[in-house]
């Protein structure tokens, strides 16, 4: 049914819900394992203006998590209360109050793929396959971990 895809020339950088499209080496990375999963597939590359049954769009969602907890000391009134720590006297006793602000970042690459063969005119484009690697765009992956993680996505790729 699909022989043919053109896929994007850069990634949609979603972060705080402002969208942009960047290309750079990651995104090149990125684009050319799906390029090669694509091919190894049986599907061949065209260009977009050279009426492709599929376009692959791609996206990394990147988000900062925030957050504060109360330090060591708070959760130790067992041992205050129950005199195991005799030097400090009787009873609840606190040598201070600490909290902990800690944040991660987390990055997901969505990969995208579009029936364009099968859509009417002024219609939403209709998604055949879509595939999502979690946290592989956080800064503690590998180069091939990530290229690894494209690769194993496409295990599961739509019947042609």
């Amino acid at each position: 049914k699909f022989s043919s895809f053109a896929i994007t020339d850069s990634v949609t950088v979603v972060n705080d819900g402002m969208k942009t499209r960047v290309s750079n080496d990651t995104t090149d990375l990125i684009i050319a394992q799906v390029v090669r999963n694509m091919n190894l597939n049986g599907y061949t590359q065209v260009q977009p203006d050279e009426d492709p049954d599929l376009l692959v769009d791609l996206a990394y969602i990147q988000r900062t998590n925030t957050y504060m907890y109360p330090g060591y000391w708070n959760d130790w009134d067992w041992w205050w209360n129950n005199n195991y720590y005799p030097w400090y006297g009787w009873g609840s006793y606190y040598p201070y109050q600490t909290y902990f602000i800690s944040s991660y970042t987390t990055g997901s690459l969505v990969i995208e793929i579009a029936d364009v063969v099968n859509v009417a005119t002024e219609q939403n484009v209709p998604v055949v396959w879509h595939g999502l690697i979690r946290e592989i765009l956080n800064g503690r992956h590998t180069q091939q971990e990530l290229l690894s993680s494209i690769d194993e996505a496409f295990t599961i790729l739509p019947p042609k």
